[in-house]
């Protein structure tokens, strides 16, 4: 990530006393500002506090994506003044238990053994075996007998609108066309009910943070096609490889209906939390690297 890349916007944004930068081209963007050797991805993709600059946090100045720009030229970004950088993110350290409750498959070895084979598995494959084998049904108080076995995830180009914050309720932002991926759609019954459940799964170590516009977009583009009476749950996951099994940090969290208002990222708020361990000895014979 390039330092400082966001200096003349800063500038910009103090010298005329306003809360927003853009949007712009980020193409256009360092091409004005003679800024080379810069990866668009790398700077306005922000999924975690820890990858957003220190120059904008210390400013409480967030970076958004807003897909591609009128003139094609590449994804366009906005920079927004908030009073607390931090409503933009669910922190790790603010929620999750060091000791987990131990949980027992209700699926049998057969249906889980295509985990075994694997002695790494990727982000996407940690919640598939959290759903075969009921682990995230338990997290997610679901109606066992109607659960699949797998999610469906995907990445695709959608547009949708929201507003950058709370206190900027008179600022909508469109989001054109811009590259969303999906880690996970669970449709399961809970309490007798139809309930999308959308997933953001992690399992790096070294970030300790989720940005909230990583489920606030998922919602986003996929709720116009999600019948009004299904109820939608945003699901952030922290998956960790320990000595005694695989820690499953599972944050069940609300957000007011997008089918309804338009919605602030801000908006976003942790509802419920479960951390559950799935022992080694269910899956594993031999201790494995941690994730």
């Amino acid at each position: 990530m390039s330092k400082y890349i966001f200096k003349k916007a800063i500038e910009n944004m103090e010298l005329k006393n306003i809360n927003f930068f853009g949007p712009i081209s980020f193409n256009k963007y360092i091409s004005e500002n003679n800024l080379a050797n810069v990866r668009t991805a790398q700077n306005i993709s922000i999924d975690s506090y820890e990858k957003l600059q220190d120059d904008l946090k210390t400013r409480n100045i967030m970076v958004l994506r807003l897909g591609r720009s009128e003139d094609n030229s590449g994804t366009k970004f906005i920079l927004v003044k908030v009073k607390n950088i931090k409503d933009y993110f669910i922190f790790d350290e603010e929620i999750f238990d060091k000791k987990g409750i131990t949980y027992l498959p209700t699926r049998s070895i057969r249906e889980l053994f295509a985990y075994q084979v694997f002695g790494f598995l990727s982000e996407s494959s940690y919640v598939n075996l959290s759903v075969a084998s009921g682990l995230m049904s338990r997290a997610l108080n679901l109606d066992e007998y109607n659960v699949p076995l797998t999610p469906c995830s995907g990445k695709s180009t959608f547009s949708f609108e929201f507003y950058p914050h709370s206190q900027y309720k008179n600022n909508i932002l469109y989001h054109d066309n811009g590259q969303v991926e999906i880690d996970g759609v669970l449709v399961a019954e809970r309490n007798g009910k139809t309930t999308v459940f959308i997933l953001e799964a992690k399992s790096d170590k070294s970030h300790k943070s989720l940005a909230k516009h990583k489920l606030v977009y998922s919602v986003l583009s996929i709720a116009p096609n999600i019948p009004k009476d299904m109820e939608i749950v945003p699901v952030y996951i922290k998956v960790f490889k320990e000595v005694d099994g695989i820690h499953y940090h599972i944050v069940e969290c609300e957000l007011p209906d997008p089918r309804q208002t338009t919605i602030a990222i801000d908006e976003l708020k942790v509802k419920k939390y479960s951390h559950l361990v799935l022992p080694n000895l269910i899956l594993f014979n031999k201790k494995s690297d941690e994730v």
